[in-house]
């Protein structure tokens, strides 16, 4: 119950101090994005998961707790992740993360030991995860247009893909795309690559 209220008041906060932008109150989450390396964090509010997947770094899906910290600037409002290896991942409400790639202002800037990034509010997670592509000849998973190798391909999805799982048949799953340039695209998957989005 406190790490939903300490989430309740991390979205309400960045509400508060960036009432300017409009953001939405179906927030569920946050993604992060790091560059030099390319790693993407997502952290959901309510199952206190956070995901990590990155170039050269082994997809990971970790149980982690939001905190607030304490600072002398009331007009800053900083909280803390901290990660199983005891990592702490620092989120600062100030309106200026960046992603490292682009211009593009967001309204949390995001620490990870010595990487700098920028964060957002998402409301929407998948619930699998494609895992498993990363080390075959052809790394990625294909999206197709029926549950068949026979079936038109339609897309190609990378390791650490997020997607929602509404049907399975016969080893195949029909899914909608939650992550990627896909976003929100339907179609059929080899359910060997996929997990579900949960601690194993």
């Amino acid at each position: 119950m406190l790490i939903n209220l300490i989430s309740i008041s991390f979205a309400q906060e960045i509400g508060e101090h960036l009432a300017h932008l409009e953001i939405s109150r179906e927030e569920k989450g946050i993604e992060c994005l790091f560059t030099e390396p390319f790693i993407t964090f997502r952290y959901h509010f309510e199952d206190q998961l956070l995901t990590q997947n990155g170039m050269d770094i082994p997809l990971g899906i970790y149980k982690s707790s939001l905190s607030r910290k304490e600072t002398q600037n009331p007009f800053s409002a900083e909280y803390h992740l901290k990660t199983p290896d005891s990592s702490v991942f620092s989120l600062v409400l100030n309106n200026a993360g960046s992603d490292g790639m682009s211009d593009r202002r967001y309204p949390i800037s995001a620490t990870y030991n010595s990487l700098h990034g920028g964060c957002f509010f998402i409301e929407e997670f998948g619930t699998h995860i494609v895992q498993g592509v990363h080390s075959e000849s052809e790394p990625w998973l294909n999206l197709r247009t029926q549950p068949s190798t026979k079936g038109t391909m339609i897309g190609k999805l990378r390791e650490g893909t997020e997607l929602t799982v509404l049907e399975t048949t016969n080893g195949w799953s029909k899914i909608r795309v939650v992550t990627s340039n896909l976003k929100a695209q339907e179609g059929w998957v080899s359910s060997k690559y996929i997990q579900k989005r949960e601690l194993k």
